[in-house]
């Protein structure tokens, strides 16, 4: 994620990830916006600065709802 931000000029300041397992720690880690689905392990939800529903409940589109509401 990091790559590809440099890559084409996002700033992860201003970025959102969302992840549910270990391997999505790290992308987790350098963004603002980090997401943990409800339905995470718990030391995935310890990294995240935001928790959102399960990803079998529409987790993915609560949050980016939340970031970016529609009129």
């Amino acid at each position: 994620l990091k790559k590809y931000a440099n890559k084409f000029g996002y700033d992860l300041n201003k970025t959102m990830a969302i992840g549910d397992n270990g391997n999505d720690i790290s992308m987790l880690s350098i963004v603002e916006y980090s997401y943990a689905m409800e339905n995470a392990e718990d030391y995935v939800k310890d990294v995240a600065n935001y928790i959102t529903g399960k990803n079998s409940e529409g987790g993915v589109a609560q949050a980016i709802y939340k970031h970016f509401p529609t009129k």
